[in-house]
């Protein structure tokens, strides 16, 4: 698209330009992606029917990029839909509401809005019906889909059709869902005008009726008339109503233990935090043991609106699918999904699954091509080229496994450690698949000489010839290839210190257990070398003179007390005494608390209990089963790293650093090898003493810590702030990396210091009540919603932020500065607020600065006046929804409320707001004639109550409609 004319003005053409080359070069940038569709919508000051062909095939080229990119944002389908209908009319408008609803089939807003627009363009009572039977076959499960079952008895009231409203609600009183109380309060009083015919089945009604006659039949001189039996009838039919109600209210009251706690139901870029993947993982299990495979599937596709990005849920989906009778399509159709629109490409598990499942369907073909596609994508990745070989092996023969393994290990594009991996794979294939010893020492041998600072390669050729089975005749020259191996690993291959210690040990175990009468005298001196002082060692050869070399860093030789490193060990505790609870530590060398035999009941950690915060190299790897970081030593160098406890302490509650990078790999893993070096260089670049930190973690070392981190794919980065995960990014995606990671340092390094931190709030005239503080901090930020807000201005934590607003800096906010929000459509707003604790609310402070003389033409934004107030919701109120339930308490604001910062202090009803989980503010309307509303900052006075725990749903539609 770089040469063609996008139509509007020259600006607007290059503003487009600019923006798709920026999508482009990182497809995964949402907000870029944001960015080009609002760019889009407004060339020549809005689409319609009049505008130029150009911008016309721009927007719609822009939102079809888009919507194939993210298919599972209903509300851009909707937006696109609105679109065509200005600009081509209602055909065009339905094709694209049916591109949507394919695309996210269980919306129950886009089911609602596509209904809704059928009823206002159509007038073919049938067609617009079927439709509505389509959505609710999609939707109506949801526990949420009062909205679409709502329009669709609207509709046939609209047509007086009384008998299919009638039998629309005696489907929904089934239904466990939010609101099945109110639905079944209409059912009831429709129920008492309806004939019984319509009530119940022809042989219930018929059973009723003969027990009826039969206990009239007993009272011969007393028989009972018409009226009396239906009336009888009525009220057997009324009890078994009843049983329903039951029935209904109880499977919803199980389910909301689980609802209740699904804070976003929709699809989002932003990561899940754990609590609401674990909540998912619950239901699933919940809804799997009750046995219902319509309801159960229902879930799983709702799950995986919110969860699409999660390989996890995807592989469970598709096993349990499996576990079903006769559901081979369904199957192969949730590994396609996942494989092809949701799943990224850098975490192929999902893709080799598939290419399993096909195998297993007798297709092996389909099976190499799955192979073949990650590969164009992932060249090099390890555990796909081994899957392909397998492959081959089980349908063409061993000769065709190696043949993938050669072709690969020859090719370019392959780095050398996964060359390494893959000639170890190779002569294992032929050791222990082929059973050939001789073919797999020769593929060693032949390769050693490439692969000489592989640990892989080299610790596998190692156990390859301590696992060969040996007899006393044989034993002698089968000790003598096990020692050649080792002479090159100390001799030739080029390894860490570390490595070849611990590659030592796996020798000297051998010796201690299979060694001949004299094994002791070259067990000692192994040990003695490895292990023994500096001047006697010699790990990596002589220095030429017959002297061991002496190994680089080590603290026993720099040490001006001359300490050793066991004496060190027990000191520890003393030296971190000294040092304090935060602060930097000399250089340590623990290479020597764990010896050959692994000294595991000495516990490191042990010693470093009472340190806090440990200041250690801007990027080291930490090792659980030595307690070192990165071969030994700790560094004298600032950079700040949380201690050894970060888990449970530092990402828990530590919050003297502001950003903490950490990456979790693995030796193994080909991506990991290749963004390393990038890593590295940001680390380098970016790394700030007591504010940004970069950290490494081997999840081969740390399975429970990356276990607890859901780390489900590698290379996996996360980003920590202030002792909280904010970020994560799977995969090999440098340009996401870097683009996190330097957006994330700079803010860092903007923000203020430890000894800095305060409220930010004192620009605010407002004197706080008596025992009453600020407890803004306690809204779940994740949860946050803002309806109806423009995405020109600042986001929804705009409003929350403590700084002074940027209008009051000599009363104009900067020219690229736009720390408020504005509505966008019209005047009203809908904020949506949960807490992560029970708040007592005592008011609201609402600031709102709109310019008294605007540099340009544009509207001038009003403050708000009608407040609604609604305490307890579980999820954010649509704007019909709000204006038909009764608010907690309705605010209307005055001139004289608002004082010179612009703030206005809403004083709540205390006692309706004693125990609050969650907030909606609905701004219903302004002070003015315009149409747009503006506020710039919130906050919450009141007093923090318990941590939030939700109950258990103990009623559902109470008088306010609930």
């Amino acid at each position: 698209m770089g040469d063609f004319n996008f139509g509007g003005t020259e600006e607007e053409s290059a503003e487009i330009t600019k923006l798709n080359n920026e999508v482009l070069e990182d497809t995964d940038n949402f907000e870029n992606w944001e960015k080009l569709v609002r760019a889009a919508e407004s060339l020549e000051g809005g689409l319609n029917r009049n505008s130029s062909p150009q911008a016309i095939t721009t927007v719609r080229d822009v939102y079809d990029r888009f919507l194939l990119k993210f298919p599972l944002l209903f509300g851009y389908w909707k937006k696109y839909a609105d679109l065509e209908f200005l600009i081509a009319g209602t055909e065009a408008a339905e094709m694209v509401f049916e591109r949507g609803v394919a695309s996210i089939t269980n919306s129950v807003d886009l089911w609602t809005d596509y209904c809704s627009f059928k009823v206002e363009t159509s007038h073919v009572p049938d067609v617009t019906r079927e439709l509505f039977e389509r959505g609710a076959s999609c939707v109506g499960l949801d526990f949420l889909a009062h909205p679409f079952w709502d329009k669709y008895l609207e509709f046939e009231d609209r047509w007086e059709a009384h008998d299919k409203i009638f039998a629309i609600l005696s489907r929904v009183v089934h239904i466990p869902m939010h609101q099945y109380a109110r639905y079944f309060e209409k059912f009831r009083q429709l129920a008492h005008t309806r004939p019984v015919s319509e009530l119940l089945p022809a042989d219930v009604l018929a059973r009723y009726s003969e027990e009826i006659m039969s206990e009239a039949s007993n009272y011969p001189s007393a028989p009972k008339g018409e009226l009396e039996v239906e009336r009888e009838l009525r009220a057997k039919i009324d009890n078994d109503h009843m049983t329903i109600f039951t029935n209904t209210q109880t499977e919803t009251t199980k389910r909301w233990t689980y609802e209740s706690e699904v804070k976003r139901p929709y699809f989002h870029v932003t990561e899940l935090d754990m609590h609401q993947l674990v909540n998912w993982r619950k239901y699933l299990d919940f809804e799997e043991a009750e046995g219902n495979y319509v309801r159960a599937q229902f879930l799983y596709e709702r799950c995986l609106v919110t969860c699409a990005f999660y390989d996890e849920f995807w592989f469970r989906y598709a096993r349990w699918m499996l576990a079903q009778d006769g559901k081979e399509e369904e199957v192969r159709n949730i590994y396609q999904r996942a494989s092809t629109l949701y799943v990224p490409i850098s975490r192929p598990g999902i893709r080799l699954q598939y290419a399993y499942f096909e195998e297993s369907a007798g297709r092996p073909d389909v099976s190499q091509e799955i192979h073949e596609a990650i590969l164009l994508r992932l060249p090099g990745n390890v555990e796909t080229i081994v899957s392909w070989a397998n492959l081959q092996r089980r349908q063409s023969g061993l000769e065709a496994a190696i043949e993938v393994y050669k072709n690969q290990i020859d090719s370019p594009s392959i780095d050398i450690h996964s060359k390494a991996a893959l000639v170890v794979d190779w002569a294992f294939l032929l050791w222990k698949i082929n059973g050939s010893v001789s073919a797999a020492r020769q593929v060693f041998e032949t390769n050693a000489q490439w692969y000489p600072s592989s640990r892989q390669f080299w610790e596998k050729y190692l156990q390859f010839e301590l696992e060969q089975p040996t007899s006393t005749a044989s034993e002698s020259e089968q000790y003598g290839k096990i020692k050649q191996v080792f002479d090159d690993i100390r001799r030739k291959a080029r390894l860490s210190t570390a490595t070849v210690k611990d590659l030592s040990h796996y020798y000297m175990e051998y010796l201690q257990q299979r060694g001949t009468r004299d094994a002791m005298k070259e067990f000692l001196q192994v040990d003695r070398e490895i292990n023994g002082p500096v001047s006697v060692r010699s790990i990596g050869g002589s220095d030429g003179e017959g002297k061991p070399a002496v190994q680089e860093n080590d603290q026993d030789n720099q040490d001006p007390k001359g300490d050793a490193s066991y004496s060190k060990y027990y000191r520890l505790p003393e030296l971190v005494a000294s040092y304090g609870s935060v602060g930097t530590i000399p250089l340590i060398d623990c290479s020597n608390y764990v010896s050959y035999q692994r000294l595991v009941e000495v516990d490191w950690h042990v010693a470093l209990s009472s340190l806090r915060l440990l200041v250690v190299s801007n990027l080291y790897h930490y090792n659980l089963d030595s307690g070192c970081y990165n071969d030994g030593v700790f560094s004298r160098d600032p950079g700040g790293l949380v201690d050894y406890m970060f888990a449970a302490t530092a990402l828990s509650g530590v919050r003297v650093i502001a950003i903490i990078f950490i990456s979790f790999y693995a030796d193994w893993c080909g991506p990991c090898k290749q963004v390393a070096p990038i890593y590295e260089t940001l680390s380098e670049s970016l790394s700030q003493a007591n504010r940004v930190t970069f950290v490494k973690i081997n999840t081969e070392t740390q399975k429970e810590l990356a276990a607890q981190y859901n780390v489900s794919a590698l290379p996996t980065f996360m980003v920590f702030k202030q002792g909280k995960p904010v970020e994560k990014v799977q995969g090999a995606d440098v340009q996401k990396l870097q683009r996190v990671v330097r957006d994330l340092a700079a803010m860092a390094t903007n923000a203020p210091g430890p000894s800095n931190s305060g409220s930010g709030s004192s620009w605010r005239k407002i004197d706080l009540p008596k025992g009453y503080g600020d407890v803004t901090d306690q809204v779940e930020i994740k949860g946050l919603e803002l309806l109806n807000s423009d995405g020109e201005f600042g986001t929804v934590r705009t409003l929350l932020e403590t700084t002074k607003p940027t209008a009051l800096n000599n009363g104009k906010a900067k020219a690229d500065t736009k720390d408020w929000v504005e509505s966008d459509t019209d005047e009203q707003l809908m904020l949506f607020m949960p807490f992560q604790a029970t708040l007592k609310i005592h008011s609201v402070q609402i600031t709102s600065l709109p310019p008294a003389n605007p540099d340009d033409d544009d509207e001038i934004p009003m403050r708000p006046k009608t407040l609604h107030f609604y305490t307890n919701k579980s999820h954010i109120l649509g704007f019909d929804e709000a204006e038909g339930i009764p608010a907690t308490q309705v605010v209307v604001l005055e001139e004289k409320d608002w004082d010179s910062t612009g703030t206005a202090n809403v004083v709540l009803r205390f006692v309706k707001f004693q125990n609050v989980t969650s907030l909606v503010v609905f701004v219903v309307d302004g002070d003015g004639s315009s149409e747009r509303v503006r506020i710039d900052r919130i906050a919450l006075i009141g007093e923090t109550g318990e941590k939030r725990e939700l109950g258990k749903l103990e009623k559902i539609g109470d008088e306010q409609g609930e």
